[in-house]
């Protein structure tokens, strides 16, 4: 399943949980104004709905897992290749201080480095905005299983 897939498909399955975890919530407050076994009944029928988008999160989470691993995985090795193209700019500017080469050299030489250093750049950080936006959903998802009591 590719990242936005996948990010598309866990954000209903957090909605509906949130929903059913909602209505428990509701339900709860208005103990005292309906009958006990009325109350009883609605709280059994959304913790019972609860249960199964936890068993459909919880069959997910492996893959999101995967999912932010594999999108550090790529920053990581992308962000080593910036590290070269830099160093090579480097080396240019310092031909160009100690005047082993013109400008004009150095501005043909280092074109296409900048260039790949700004696609560099752009990729990063897309896959920061990735990284970001599953960091914030496994935030939400944390915070709303805990108030649920289905995680600790």
């Amino acid at each position: 399943m590719q990242h936005a897939e996948l990010y598309d498909s866990f954000g209903p399955l957090l909605a509906e949980f949130q929903q059913h975890q909602g209505f428990v919530e509701k339900t709860q407050l208005q103990a005292g104004k309906f009958a006990q076994n009325v109350i009883d009944r609605l709280i059994k029928k959304h913790t019972d709905a609860l249960m199964e988008s936890f068993e459909r999160i919880v069959a997910v989470l492996p893959d999101v897992d995967a999912a932010v691993e594999d999108l550090a995985t790529q920053q990581a090795g992308i962000a080593g290749g910036r590290d070269e193209h830099q160093f090579n700019l480097d080396v240019l500017r310092l031909e160009l201080v100690i005047e082993q080469i013109t400008q004009d050299e150095f501005h043909a030489a280092s074109e296409q480095t900048q260039s790949e250093l700004a696609a560099i750049d752009a990729s990063v950080s897309e896959i920061a905005a990735e990284l970001t936006k599953f960091q914030a959903l496994m935030d939400e998802w944390a915070e709303v299983a805990i108030r649920a009591g289905v995680l600790e």
